[in-house]
């Protein structure tokens, strides 16, 4: 395999944008070829190796007056042109979107396709016809991988014989930093400001035990999307007089410096793919509280009351019950934060990229 041709929407600051960023970094260090096809720039991007070559195959500006239709269709003849030109041993996508274009625009040109679902199916595909669609597409796919056994079990058999299952990679930094020893009074979360993300519930909490906790913040780290998120949460402050206590704190590229020491991580989200940032925390040796969310990543990372504690989703009376339980037993809660650094050795990035490398090669192997 000596050429890839990568296809994501962009490397905006996301978990798939992430894992193909660190995945290709990977493969151009072993000397594979690598063309990074994308819709868009984002204005916040991850890093990639120089030796990465991108390629615009979204629309240009004079796109932007056609219609839907045929935006949709100018995406599919430059994302097919581009694979033409590039003659690439395989194609790799992440995301549904990129997922039906690298499948759809590579029709007749014999280049194998692998794709990747990054979030939870029940809610890529709600409804009949988008579970039609993204079942009869995939089937065109010469294999697939998803981050969970429940995120593969939600296709057909014929969809999962061709499929395999590969954790996230941690980032090398999170294998590194080392803490303190003294555990601050901040309890932190991490993800993007989004209704999906449901930090309500984490606010909710935090009201439930403020008063018994007085000296304890909660910081919220993530960026706004757009969808009011931030203007919610801040009235929701207001609400309950927590303008002390509950603090947002944007986006921070040194995470593994501003978090390390922290009482707690709390992961509230509604559904996931595979939480990075859950599996950070835990690498750090942060106590974990997350819900028990679909489609399974949580459950599969924590060992409910060994490696951390799982609640029930949209619960933040349960929530407020296993952070009362955390604070008043720091022993068990360390002993909890230990185990669950088995992260380090489990999703070692050099693991995970080498089972990457295997499953590619065997497509590869297997088409020609």
């Amino acid at each position: 395999m000596k050429k890839i041709l990568c296809h994501i929407n962009s490397l905006g600051k996301g978990g798939a944008e992430r894992v193909m960023s660190n995945l290709i970094n990977m493969f151009v260090r072993d000397g594979v070829e690598i063309v990074l096809a994308t819709e868009w720039y984002a204005e916040d991007e991850y890093y990639v190796d120089e030796k990465i070559r991108r390629v615009h195959v979204g629309l240009n500006e004079e796109d932007n007056n056609k219609g839907r239709i045929e935006k949709l269709l100018r995406r599919y003849k430059n994302l097919r042109e581009c694979i033409k030109k590039e003659k690439p041993d395989i194609v790799l996508a992440f995301s549904k979107n990129a997922n039906y274009r690298a499948i759809l625009a590579s029709i007749g040109l014999k280049v194998p396709v692998v794709v990747s679902e990054r979030s939870d199916p029940n809610f890529q595909y709600k409804g009949t016809f988008a579970r039609l669609k993204g079942e009869c597409i995939y089937r065109l796919a010469s294999g697939n991988v998803f981050q969970t056994e429940y995120a593969k079990e939600f296709f057909s058999k014929a969809i999962q014989k061709k499929s395999t299952v590969i954790m996230n990679p941690l980032n090398r930094k999170y294998l590194l930093c080392e803490q303190s020893g003294v555990r601050n009074k901040d309890i932190v979360t991490v993800g993007r400001l989004s209704q999906v993300k449901n930090q309500k519930m984490m606010i909710e909490a935090m009201n439930r035990i403020h008063k018994e906790f007085p000296e304890h913040t909660l910081k919220i780290y993530g960026t706004d999307i757009g969808e009011g998120t931030e203007a919610e949460l801040r009235a929701l402050i207001d609400k309950y007089a927590l303008q002390d206590s509950v603090l947002l704190m944007g986006n921070s590229d040194t995470l593994e410096k501003d978090i390390i020491n922290a009482a707690m991580f709390l992961l509230t989200s509604d559904y996931e793919g595979m939480p990075n940032a859950l599996m950070e925390a835990m690498a750090m040796g942060i106590p974990c509280i997350s819900t028990d969310c679909p489609c399974g990543g949580s459950r599969y990372l924590i060992n409910n009351h060994e490696s951390g504690l799982l609640v029930p989703m949209k619960d933040d009376a349960a929530l407020a019950e296993k952070m009362r339980f955390m604070l008043r037993n720091p022993e068990q809660m360390q002993e909890m934060a230990a185990r669950a650094q088995y992260v380090k050795e489990e999703m070692h990035p050099e693991k995970i990229y080498g089972l990457w490398k295997n499953y590619l090669e065997r497509i590869v192997q297997s088409e020609k």
